[in-house]
Parts: structure tokens; sequence; C-alpha cells
């Protein structure tokens, strides 16, 4: 929690504390991304690299360098012995492995933990397995286009996903398979596709370029959106413009927070917040629709029920004109004060 001053100073002395408000910080969840998939084969004689450079901080903008801690480490039940593979491998975004260190036929988890430096509660692992193979494998990697972040997707919203192989010199043939959901077949570097309602979905891309093979495998899980809560407005009936509000939503569950809020009374849609309580002027209208979205963008929508008429506005310009010069009612003066809501629902009158 941080709590904010705002004085007002005449030659270095403070004259006046006009405002103190408490902002309370909400924390963000990370999520460890491995390129790659969750299972990959690669060549007995292949250097090759680990790329964790894709993982996501979602306390920073997306279009900045995602700096966090990161940790590597590597185990293999079939080569308990090696003396490469262990606890302590790096702690980079990316980790090279040499080519030989790995044994053929064999197979090594890979673990990439990565732990935020703004949220620093906030912490994720994600696991990759390497199978080495005699033959060369190409490099490919799917990339999340749009609701898929940290391995999951939303019930309702198409998933879509990109393939890339690093490797490939010439354009590759291409076939993606989906199980666990559509069992779509399709050849194209895009895929999108309707998801399951619940469960998990495996996404499984293959390419062949230049006489050589590789694939990639991943899965998504369905992230349910928030449960369990209720919305009210107080009070229950009103006027338009004239009776101030309270929408307060309670007791909504959800493992990927903060919560956001959309609030919507028939077309006036109000920006969304991560406020739970909102105080506002509503237009006409004999419901609030309330959506109520995690992090992750996975919503369910709510309904409260209110009874706003309309209010009695002057038939006359004079009439008009002296209600819209006063101070409460100028749309001019509301905007500048940063009261927008109230001014757009004086709009709509």
């Amino acid at each position: 929690m941080v709590r904010a001053n705002v004085d007002e100073y005449f030659d270095d002395t403070v004259v006046h504390k006009k405002v103190r408000c408490y902002i309370f910080i909400m924390s963000k969840p990370v999520s460890a991304f491995i390129l790659g998939g969750t299972i990959r084969e690669v060549g007995v004689r292949e250097s090759f690299y680990l790329d964790g450079s894709k993982s996501r901080d979602f306390g920073l903008s997306p279009f900045v360098e995602q700096t966090m801690k990161y940790k590597w480490s590597c185990e293999s039940s079939d080569d308990s012995s090696s003396n490469y593979c262990g606890p302590h491998m790096g702690t980079g975004s990316i980790l090279h492995v040499p080519a030989g260190v790995l044994q053929l036929g064999k197979s090594y988890t890979f673990s990439f933990r990565v732990s935020s430096y703004v949220s620093v509660t906030q912490q994720d692992v994600a696991k990759q397995v390497i199978k080495i193979t005699n033959e060369p494998k190409h490099y490919v990697y799917i990339v999340c286009v749009r609701n898929c972040q940290m391995g999951t997707f939303a019930a309702g919203r198409k998933v879509h996903l990109r393939m890339r192989c690093v490797t490939c010199t010439a354009a590759p043939t291409i076939t993606w398979e989906v199980t666990g959901g559509s069992g779509i077949l399709k050849s194209a570097h895009r895929l999108g596709f309707m998801p399951p309602n619940s469960g998990s979905v495996k996404i499984e891309a293959s390419v062949t370029s230049g006489g050589m093979n590789g694939k990639v495998i991943i899965e998504l899980m369905h992230n349910a959106p928030p449960e369990g809560g209720q919305c009210k407005v107080e009070p229950n009936n009103g006027v338009e413009y004239e009776t101030e509000f309270h929408i307060k939503c309670t007791d909504f569950e959800d493992p990927n927070m903060p919560l956001s809020y959309q609030y919507i009374a028939e077309t006036f849609i109000f920006d969304r917040t991560n406020e739970r309580l909102m105080n506002t002027r509503l237009p006409v209208t004999s419901s609030i629709k309330i959506v109520v979205c995690d992090c992750l963008f996975a919503c369910t929508e709510t309904q409260a029920a209110v009874s706003v008429t309309a209010m009695q506005v002057p038939q006359d310009e004079a009439a008009l004109k002296s209600l819209l010069a006063r101070p409460e009612s100028n749309i001019a003066k509301l905007l500048l004060d940063g009261d927008v809501e109230r001014a757009m629902v004086l709009t709509e009158v």
C-alpha cells in the first residue's frame, strides 16, 4: 500500500494539506515459457538453445523488456549420473547446451524458474523434456497469438497460434493436430480453433523441410472465469443523473488476480477498472451488467437490478441554459474535473 499526499506550498511553506489518498498495489502473475513446447527432440550431434526469453511479467508492459530473475536446472531419470545435467545450469533467459553432452536415447527434463522484480512474491516454473535422437531435428516452436497466455485458454473464445521453424531453409510442409478439442488437422503457418468448454487441449505442429523433420507439442489448460461472487446497486431506485448510485461487487474468486470490472448500463459503457466499488450517476435503465474478468481475460457476466427513471428536463431554452450553467451540471467543467461518467450521463439526458 502506498500513501500519496498532495500539499499546497507558498514560498516553500506548506499552507494547506489538500489531498491524502491510499493506493493499494496489486501484484500480477509471471509466466515462465520455454520456446519449443513441452517435449522436444534434438540430434545427439547438435548443440542447441533453451530459450525462455518470451516469459512474461504481467506487472510490466508487454512492450518493455521482461527483466526477471531466472534459474535453469536439469534432471534425468534414465541418466542420473550425467556430469552435465544438474540443479544449477544457468541464470540467464537463454541456456546453451553444447553438442555431445547428453546421451543418445536418453531424456532430460529442463526446468526454468522465473521470479518477478516487481511483485517479489510471484514466480513460475516451465519445463521442457529433451529427447536425444540419432538424427538431427528442426527447431520448431509455437507462438501464442491470442487466448493462450500462460498455457491457458478461456472457453468461448478462439485460440490463435503461429508455428515457426528456426532451422528450415526451404518452405516447410506443416501439419497441425489438435486433440482433446475439435480434432483439427490443418496445414498452415497459423492455426485458429475453438477450444473445449473445460479440461485441456494438446496441440502438435510437425514440419518437414530439406529432408529433415521436427515437431513441437504444447498443452493448454482451461482457465475458468471468476466465480462465486455477486454485485448489487444501492439505492435500488433513483433518477438519472441526479441520484448517486453505489455499485459493489464482492466474493468473486479466481487464481489469476487481479480482477477487473466493466459496468454497462444499456448503451452506456464505463471504462474497465480494478475497482469492485463504483460511485456514479446512471442513465435510464432497469439493470446494470457487470463483466468480471481475471488478468488473462477469462470473464463472467452478472446482472444487478436497479430502477433509474428519467429526470425532469427543462422544456424552454432559458431554463435549460440555466441548468447547464450550474457548476454541478456544466459539462465542460465536469470533464475538466475528471468526472467523465457524470458528464457522459448528462449528455444522454
